[in-house]
C-alpha cells in the first residue's frame, strides 16, 4: 500500500495517473499485470482550511 497525499492527488477532481517501465538490459520489461486498488481511506479530524475573504474579480480601468 502506498498513500498519496492531497497536494500530489486531487482528492476532490479528476486525476491522472502514468506509469513508466523501463529495462536496463537487452531482455526488456514486460508486467504481466497492473492493478491500482483503491482501499479504505483512512479517517482523521483533518478538515479542509476555508478561503480567506477576498473581494470578488471585477475589471479595473486601464488594467488590461
Amino acid at each position: 500500500m502506498f498513500p498519496v497525499p492531497e497536494g500530489i492527488l486531487d482528492y476532490s477532481g479528476v486525476n491522472y495517473v502514468a506509469i513508466t517501465l523501463w529495462a536496463l538490459d537487452q531482455e526488456g520489461a514486460k508486467l504481466n499485470s497492473l492493478e491500482l486498488v483503491p482501499q479504505m481511506p483512512v479517517l482523521s479530524g483533518y478538515s479542509k482550511p476555508a478561503l480567506s475573504p477576498q473581494p470578488s474579480w471585477k475589471l479595473r480601468q486601464g488594467a488590461y
